[in-house]
């Protein structure tokens, strides 16, 4: 080999290695951006799944309460959950209930965000259509509750505590009915699926099949990540579950709950496609055992939420009503 066929293979040869160490610096840029993308959701993306009703520091409590609609007989209480955080929550008081009269309670779950206000008014809806005690939990950094890391198993203590508590009201008598609104439909169904004796009715509004759909449906670029998230809030298994709970109820001589949905046609937060997968998987419970009861309160004009819809008041009353 000449002086210039070596020179040249050696000059060939360092461009060699050249491209070989860009390449290299680019997989590990590339991989460095990927890993802190994909780590970045899964530390992260309880942030965007919990949007909290904040109200400390914005309005006082006592201004809240004094600006409630005035029939409500209201009671702020204290729960504390299993992992010790303090939950903020409100008794209403049916005014046949004050006269010492048991009557049925109504767990009722809010959804995500909003205020305290709203959720009040919705409160006031229920109860001038039905005769029932309410508790109103607002879940762990929610309204005036313990700021804590907020998580799937966090809320959920949240919604088994404040059963538990429900059931110690010398108020209540053993009907205790179920509500849940969006995500609060999820905290719903999960204390469904694990409680389901305590309850005789239970209501569901505008929820999502899981969050990963959600998330899909909201930024379809990132669906292909949904496998990082885990505050999944999967629905749709929960009420693939209720058909062998259904069996087990049975067997044991009792029935699932009655249920009942209600759905926005034109819902602009969860695709109304979610509500009616949830519906359809619902009616596997029927084959199983036909004394459930199982109802679909539909509105054509009803967005995420359905209070300003006429029937409303009349169509939950009827489904909730306890003989």
């Amino acid at each position: 080999m000449t002086v210039a066929e070596a020179s040249y293979a050696n000059a060939k040869q360092g461009t060699f290695k050249k491209h070989i160490r860009w390449l290299l610096i680019a997989v590990l840029f590339i991989s460095f951006v990927v890993g802190s993308l994909f780590l970045a959701i899964r530390l992260l993306h309880p942030r965007l799944i919990y949007k909290p009703m904040l109200h400390k520091g914005v309005i006082s409590e006592e201004s809240l309460l004094k600006n409630a609609p005035t029939f409500l007989e209201l009671e702020p209480v204290w729960i504390t959950a299993k992992d010790g955080v303090e939950l903020r929550a409100y008794f209403f008081r049916h005014p046949d209930s004050m006269l010492g009269k048991k009557m049925p309670a109504l767990l009722y779950f809010h959804g995500n965000k909003g205020d305290l206000k709203s959720v009040f008014e919705s409160v006031a809806v229920v109860q001038r259509g039905m005769p029932v005690n309410i508790l109103l939990p607002s879940y762990r950094s929610y309204g005036y509750s313990q700021p804590a890391r907020l998580s799937q198993k966090g809320v959920r203590l949240d919604s088994e505590a404040a059963l538990d508590y429900l059931l110690t009201r010398p108020e209540v008598n053993e009907k205790v009915l179920l509500y849940g609104h969006s995500l609060g439909g999820a905290v719903a169904l999960h204390l469904l699926s694990l409680r389901w004796p305590s309850f005789e009715r239970v209501l569901i509004e505008n929820t999502f099949r899981s969050i990963p759909m959600m998330a899909a449906h909201a930024a379809p670029w990132l669906k292909w990540a949904t496998f990082l998230v885990t505050d999944r809030w999967e629905n749709d298994r929960i009420v693939g579950m209720l058909p062998d709970l259904a069996e087990k109820a049975m067997k044991e001589g009792n029935k699932l709950p009655d249920i009942a949905f209600v759905a926005g046609a034109k819902d602009d937060v969860v695709p109304p496609e979610h509500m009616n997968y949830l519906w359809n998987s619902l009616q596997k419970i029927k084959t199983v055992d036909p004394r459930v009861e199982l109802g679909k309160l539909s509105y054509d004009q009803c967005r995420h939420s359905c209070i300003s819809e006429l029937s409303y008041q009349t169509d939950i009353a009827s489904f909730l009503a306890i003989p």
